[in-house]
């Protein structure tokens, strides 16, 4: 019984430390790259791929070290309070990672420099309204999960093809991008829906605070459905193969059982870590592609 309960509670302490610190999100960014410009046939950049993943770490760490920062003792959040007791440790890291950045950029070809240039405003611009604008005005006019799940589908599903002529882009790329977007915004629901309670707490806008339980989960079941018949209309035109559907398949399913089993997922945030981890699923596709 004691060597259960202490694999038991190494097991967690792993699930927190990837959950607390964007393991899998950063890692998800690297294999989804990779992933859809196998699909596209085009040559993956490992170079942009890897700056993508310190990228996306890097803006989620600071997204959540200034969340908080600027909630401080009122976070209820277990992201939020450990990144503002680690501050002192992640401020360097971040530094660290920017700089790695700089140096990855002179390796990045000229023709990505527009794609990058596209998801820095969009990212600036995320941080602008999140930290700047009243709760007031957000409430009315910025949809946190909508712009979120945009610009992470242009980063996985367009970046790759920042290279080829906007004419000579395969016919899957509306299928699969739209069907990311709507996993993305799917994920992003689920999140609100869990964190609900700590959210209006500290006072964090998220959809989950705009409407009801019942119409989030909905909202998150129509939209898993939703891609679901995308990428089937993809594969039955074939513009996508039976491989990737599968994979998309996989990803689908894993959403739907997070939103419909709240009891067990709510635990320990396990929502959060397998809802991260749809993103490397990807990654064991790899080899057959």
């Amino acid at each position: 019984m004691f060597v259960y309960m202490k694999r038991i509670k190494l097991l967690i302490a792993f699930l927190n430390f990837i959950n607390t610190y964007s393991i899998s999100v950063a890692l998800g960014s690297f294999s989804c790259y990779v992933f859809f410009s196998k699909i596209y046939k085009v040559q993956a950049n490992y170079v942009v791929a890897s700056g993508l993943a310190l990228g996306v770490w890097f803006i989620y760490t600071l997204d959540h070290l200034l969340d908080g920062i600027q909630l401080k003792y009122k976070a209820t959040a277990r992201r939020h309070t450990v990144h503002f007791t680690k501050k002192t440790v992640l401020i360097p890291m971040l530094a660290i990672v920017g700089v790695l950045l700089l140096l990855l950029a002179f390796y990045v070809p000229q023709t990505h420099y527009n794609m990058v240039g596209v998801l820095m405003a969009l990212t600036v611009a995320h941080f602008v309204v999140n930290y700047l604008v009243p709760v007031r005005f957000k409430r009315k006019f910025f949809f946190k999960e909508a712009f979120i799940a945009f610009v992470v589908s242009v980063g996985f599903c367009i970046a790759p093809l920042a290279e080829a002529p906007f004419d000579l882009w395969p016919h899957s790329v509306p299928v699969v991008s739209i069907s990311l977007l709507l996993l993305n915004l799917t994920n992003l629901f689920i999140f609100s829906f869990f964190d609900k309670e700590a959210d209006h707490q500290a006072d964090v806008l998220s959809l989950a605070q705009l409407t009801t339980d019942m119409t989030i989960r909905r909202l998150s079941i129509l939209c898993i459905l939703l891609s679901l018949i995308f990428m089937s209309i993809g594969l039955w035109q074939e513009d996508v193969s039976v491989l990737v559907w599968f994979v998309f398949f996989a990803m689908q399913a894993s959403l739907f059982i997070i939103v419909k089993n709240k009891g067990y997922f709510q635990l320990e945030d396990r929502y959060r870590f397998f809802g991260d981890l749809i993103y490397v699923y990807p990654l064991a596709a790899l080899p057959f592609l």
